[in-house]
């Protein structure tokens, strides 16, 4: 995904000269700096929860008069701490959609959640209605069954919770089973990293100074008026001009097919090389900036974080963005960030996933100034929202 320049700038990658929301020439990384990566036992700590909804869906705001408080090996606290590993933007949920990097995160996310359901909610209809009370002393409104999915108002939170997403939109994600080549280096004992967590946990970069709206809200009926709010493929076959009968045919004869999530690493050359042109093809014609503005601040996205809302919210989220991505490319799909391949390295950092073998390498000054001349990716000069370059 790129490595860091001197001063922490991501340049020499596929996402060179990759206009920030607030006008910097490439978004910024501090890798392991603080913060530490998903460990596979904070996987099974998760998936060892049986029927225990309440602590998947947990109140990570909470007051301290509120029953069921939410537990530290939480999922959204788990994928905090890696977005503090990476640092730079990753660090601040305002800035954290700037790195491509934070949509594999979530999708990776979004599979350890799923990989709960399948374990524990066997029967499809529980996984569609088993979540917390609504309790103000827990989570704000905005975190209710109920309540509208701020900004995505035709939603409702609880519809984050659907089955469509995995049973009729998209496949199951691929595990990986071989890992990928890491790099092998010697080095001298690494220093331990500072805990993320510590003794005030709940003050991790996402739920800083949250402030959740507390009105009760009223949802209206899901319908559908964008290509965003497609929850099956015949809905996306529609958006794309094409004709669904018992499957889909595209205007220019190809079958969409439902997406299927790989590992970053494991997705062929020629599939990484699609995912890649799609992001940028997302950036250049300014879908990736509007829809990272939606996770820029918790008045626009109050059941983001803080609160049971968090897995749903992000589930409908990151499909949006596949959705983007499919638009581009029929093919494409979201691949995950299973960093528990670099916990397991002496020195996280020397994974190839921050190097020019994957997606690049900085130059001295801290900007993308170039790739590999055999890479095939040209991004230089992309514009965004603001027209800045």
């Amino acid at each position: 995904m790129g490595e860091q320049s001197y001063d922490g700038y991501v340049d020499k990658s596929p996402f060179k000269n990759w206009t920030t929301l607030d006008g910097r020439r490439t978004f910024k990384r501090n890798v392991g700096d603080k913060g530490y990566l998903m460990k596979e036992t904070d996987i099974t700590t998760i998936t060892d929860w049986t029927n225990e909804y309440e602590h998947i869906f947990a109140h990570t705001a909470a007051s301290l008069n509120c029953p069921n408080p939410g537990y530290w090996s939480a999922i959204e606290y788990v994928g905090s701490k890696s977005q503090l590993f990476v640092g730079g933007d990753m660090q601040d949920f305002l800035t954290a959609t700037n790195d491509p990097l934070f949509w594999s995160l979530y999708a990776m996310v979004d599979f350890i959640w799923e990989q709960w359901r399948e374990l524990y909610q066997p029967i499809l209809s529980d996984r569609e209605k088993q979540y917390p009370a609504n309790d103000t002393t827990c989570s704000g409104p905005a975190h209710f069954r109920n309540s509208p999915m701020i900004p995505f108002n035709n939603f409702k939170v609880i519809d984050g919770l659907s089955t469509k997403y995995t049973h009729t939109f998209s496949a199951n994600v691929e595990l990986v089973t071989v890992l990928p080549k890491l790099k092998s280096v010697v080095h001298a004992p690494i220093i331990a990293l500072e805990s993320a967590m510590k003794a005030n946990a709940r003050t991790t970069f996402a739920l800083k100074n949250l402030r959740l709206p507390t009105r009760i809200y009223n949802a209206k009926p899901l319908q559908i008026n964008t290509i965003y709010d497609c929850m099956d493929l015949a809905c996306l076959c529609r958006f794309l001009n094409g004709t669904f009968t018992s499957k889909c045919v595209l205007p220019n004869g190809e079958e969409l097919k439902k997406a299927v999530r790989k590992e970053y690493r494991s997705l062929t050359d020629e599939e990484r090389e699609r995912y890649h042109k799609a992001v940028i093809a997302i950036k250049a014609n300014g879908e990736y900036d509007k829809l990272s503005m939606i996770h820029t601040t918790s008045t626009t996205s109050p059941a983001a974080h803080g609160g049971p809302g968090f897995l749903g919210w992000h589930r409908e989220f990151i499909k949006r963005y596949e959705i983007a991505l499919r638009t581009v490319d029929h093919t494409v799909a979201l691949p995950y960030w299973d960093s528990t391949i670099e916990e397991m390295l002496h020195v996280k950092q020397d994974s190839t996933l921050w190097s020019k073998e994957l997606m690049g390498e900085p130059d001295d000054d801290g900007y993308c100034s170039g790739v590999e001349a055999d890479s095939g990716f040209r991004f230089a000069g992309l514009p965004e929202l603001t027209g800045l370059q």
